[in-house]
């Protein structure tokens, strides 16, 4: 299997982009919790949002 393998290539110029992106939805994911979250709320994020989903130009709850 190894004597039949061949190279893969790979870029990195595009390396610093991918930190960038990471960095903002970083930044995005913790200003979201501060403005959706309360301290003492033990909910996540994701939990806070999950019930929610967007009908035409309408959020609607979402009823499990």
């Amino acid at each position: 299997m190894v004597e039949k393998s061949r190279e893969i290539p790979v870029s990195l110029e595009l390396v610093p982009q991918l930190d960038a992106m990471i960095a903002a939805v970083n930044q995005w994911r913790e200003m979201a919790t501060k403005t959706f979250i309360s301290k003492k709320n033990p909910c996540s994020l994701l939990e806070v949002f999950q019930f929610y989903y967007k009908v035409g130009q309408n959020w609607t709850v979402f009823e499990s």
